[in-house]
């Protein structure tokens, strides 16, 4: 028998091409009608933009360093509060999205096969999930941070199978990821007051006091800012928006579809080809 060519294939084509076109719909069809069974999945975001002056423990760190023998009394950091890496790191951080899950009370929804509005937690599925389960679970399908190098904003996106809740805990994230870093900020500024104020009574020399004054002076600027400041860390450049629902990020059923068209026109071709293969071969035996 003679070698295949590419006439061959287009002839066996020509031949069934109404089966090409019967496995290309058929595919696309069954893909799309799919998706449309498939839960959608929406995505809000909201867009941050550190504050400016909102962290000011780079300035009092260098502070500290320049007497780095005050600093050194006691050991303890003489920076009031985060600088911006950690507040981007806040941001993604198990334990604080942990937090938030707790606060809201959301791990139910995170893990609904596990639960019972009526019974609680089911046993036999599992039963309540671990901190560190409840942890990777919304960091991992839910939660999204990313920050622009060139421009510093900072995207948090909720993807959610409601679009209003989606933008709410978006929303409410951000909300919480700032006071929580308002409350560390004056935590360690109170500590640091403390400190401060006891190591001032002891020390004599003039310098060694003047520099306490001055790291005193920062703390006292870092604990205004977190009390009065309505955006400590970030600033909201673009609040979430509750998506389309009409606009779900998944599934595309116009991809699945296409996908399932391209694999079906594939297959029709495969198999009009086989089968012009085995006529040929019938045809030729007979020969």
């Amino acid at each position: 028998m003679l070698d295949p060519t590419l006439a061959d294939l287009l002839d066996a084509i020509r031949r069934r091409w109404w089966l090409v076109v019967a496995l290309a719909a058929g595919l696309a069809s069954a893909a799309f009608a799919s998706a449309s069974l498939m839960q959608p999945l929406y995505r809000a975001q909201i867009t941050l933009l550190p504050a400016e002056g909102g962290v000011p423990g780079g300035s009092l760190a260098a502070l500290a360093a320049q007497f780095g023998g005050l600093a050194g009394l006691s050991g303890a950091p003489m920076t009031g509060s985060v600088d911006q890496m950690e507040a981007f790191e806040v941001l993604r951080s198990r334990s604080v999205a942990l937090e938030f899950v707790r606060t809201r009370g959301l791990a139910p929804q995170l893990f609904p096969a596990r639960w019972d509005a009526s019974s609680g937690w089911i046993v036999q599925r599992g039963g309540e999930p671990s901190p560190a389960a409840v942890a990777t679970r919304f960091l991992s399908k839910v939660l999204r941070v990313s920050q622009d190098n060139r421009t510093g904003l900072i995207t948090v996106a909720v993807t959610w199978h409601e679009p209003d809740t989606a933008a709410d805990w978006a929303n409410g994230y951000a909300v919480f990821v700032n006071e929580t870093l308002r409350r560390r900020a004056l935590d360690r500024a109170e500590r640091n007051l403390e400190y401060l104020g006891r190591e001032l009574e002891a020390v004599q020399a003039m310098e060694v006091r003047q520099a306490m004054y001055r790291l005193i002076e920062a703390q006292m600027q870092t604990k205004m800012m977190a009390t009065v400041g309505p955006d400590f860390a970030f600033k909201v450049v673009d609040a979430a928006l509750p998506p389309d629902p009409a606009g779900p990020v998944s599934p595309r059923k116009g991809i699945l579809a296409l996908v399932g068209l391209m694999l079906g026109a594939a297959l029709g071709v495969v198999a009009a080809w086989q089968m012009s293969a085995r006529r040929r071969s019938t045809v030729a035996g007979g020969a």
